[in-house]
């Protein structure tokens, strides 16, 4: 059915292959990403088993890890570039921290080994792990906290996307975690909205600062003008004061 032809995801549509057919789908963003990786390896793992061959190359972050980990789980061939060979070798790393990949080779080596695998035969057939197959449904979306349920446990963090509460994936190393809404991250990914999430804030709080200490001062100025030596006095060691919680973010923004 696919003999021949090359698909490729469209900007913000998951290419996913569903009932044996390659479809585009608009389901939930995995990683912030859509297209992502890790939907379209998981659905050809839960469609195709042992007859798919999945292929992890150079990239930032995390995205491809736990699709090639599905891939494998249900008998797949898994090819990891050689990190050392990679422009990012983020996710090639972490690919090879979710699951043990069949290959690890350098980019010229990948086409090759792709065309040998495709003329042979297909390796031992692996049954559908349960959770692999709800984990698919959520991510055709919309999903439900039901569904989620079954598959991963509370945490206490929050999902960067919808401000819902994020659930711990069963049985993953590196941890990843989804919504109640189907959106799914890897430790990385997560961290690095983390870390995005927290500058952001801070900045926010160095801006807020700077306001005031302008604010305080110009008030300080005024009550001055008028005699009021004792407000000016008040306002001036509170423009000093947001002054120096100001100067203490720059500090940890530099630090970062």
């Amino acid at each position: 059915m696919y003999k021949r032809q090359i698909y490729v995801a469209p900007p913000d549509h998951h290419l996913m292959i569903v009932d044996e057919h390659a479809q585009l789908v608009r389901g939930p963003k995995e990683n912030f990403a859509r297209p992502a990786i890790d939907p379209l390896f998981r659905s050809a793992a839960v469609a195709r088993r042992n007859r798919v061959v999945a292929a992890v190359l150079t990239g930032q972050l995390d995205d491809g890890a736990a699709g090639l980990r599905a891939v494998r789980q249900c008998g797949g061939v898994t090819i990891v570039q050689d990190p050392d060979s990679a422009f990012a070798a983020d996710m090639p790393r972490n690919a090879m921290r979710a699951s043990p990949p069949d290959y690890v080779l350098p980019l010229a080596a990948i086409a090759p080994r792709l065309v040998e695998l495709a003329g042979s035969a297909a390796g031992p057939f692996a049954e559908l792990p349960e959770s692999l197959r709800i984990e698919h449904g959520v991510a055709l979306g919309p999903s439900s906290i039901e569904a989620v349920e079954r598959i991963a446990l509370p945490s206490a963090l929050t999902c960067p996307e919808c401000g819902g509460a994020l659930w711990q994936m069963r049985d993953t190393q590196p941890p990843r975690f989804r919504c109640h809404t189907g959106h799914a991250f890897g430790m990385s990914t997560l961290r690095h909205a983390a870390d995005g999430s927290l500058e952001h804030t801070l900045f926010d709080a160095l801006r807020a600062l700077h306001e005031q200490r302008e604010l305080y001062t110009q008030i300080a100025a005024y009550h001055m003008q008028v005699g009021e030596t004792g407000e000016s006095r008040r306002y001036t060691e509170a423009a000093g004061r947001a002054a120096a919680s100001a100067k203490r973010i720059e500090g940890w923004l530099r630090e970062g």
